[in-house]
């Protein structure tokens, strides 16, 4: 009677050991996982839209820049004051301080290879308007002109293409990272579900179990 006692005792230990393996190894896998989504939303965060506001800032002062030159010069006195050369050198100082910034944050191969090709273009641009500007100190200003019409605004098209790719990259890459979150939580759910299950039957075998022993004693 007693061995027997010791069986059945052992048989409950066993389940609950189970059991108890279950919920430790589904709390530890949850724990990870988790972990793993904190440092996805982060990235996306910190490596997707606090870049991307960069990027649109960058895009938006090389916009201003163009503009500036091309009412002054095409649209109006063939002239460019103290006030709006200081401004574009205020957007290029601002340019250059997202450039830094920009390139600290974690960039893939493909967005380090079109900020690289930025660069590259924006140096050609700059040259061009480095030029304009020599023209028009020259008093040359139909010569500025045809200048920036052609390879200004050549350049200018070029220099700003990669980082419209920069932009379409970030979306793309936030959007894995984002379905990487989703399903790691997903899969946390399906493992917790199927540890309550589990848990679940064995609970339910122990109560059959101890229910068809007082039977059998009855």
């Amino acid at each position: 009677m007693i061995k027997k006692k010791i069986a059945q005792f052992g048989k409950i230990k066993n389940a609950l050991i189970v059991v108890f393996l279950l919920f430790t190894v589904s709390g530890l896998v949850g724990i990870n996982s988790l972990s793993k989504v904190s440092v996805s939303f982060r990235s996306i965060y910190e490596d997707r839209l606090v870049p991307s506001n960069q990027v649109a800032l960058m895009s938006q002062f090389e916009y201003a820049i163009k503009s500036l030159i091309k009412r002054q010069i095409l649209d109006g006195s063939a002239e460019l004051d103290e006030t709006e050369m200081a401004s574009i050198k205020t957007y290029n100082a601002s340019i250059d301080s997202l450039q830094k910034l920009y390139s600290n944050t974690f960039l893939t191969p493909a967005e380090y290879e079109a900020f690289k090709q930025y660069k590259v273009n924006k140096k050609l641009f700059d040259d061009v308007v480095a030029k304009v500007f020599s023209l028009v100190q020259l008093n040359e200003p139909v010569q500025a002109a045809q200048l920036f019409e052609s390879e200004g605004y050549s350049t200018f098209d070029a220099m700003i293409l990669p980082l419209q790719e920069i932009a379409l990259i970030q979306v793309k890459v936030g959007e894995e990272l984002y379905q990487s979150s989703y399903d790691r939580i997903n899969n946390v759910r399906r493992i917790s579900f199927i540890t309550l299950g589990i848990a679940f039957t064995v609970t339910l075998f122990i109560a059959l179990y101890y229910t068809f022993i007082h039977y059998e004693r009855d």
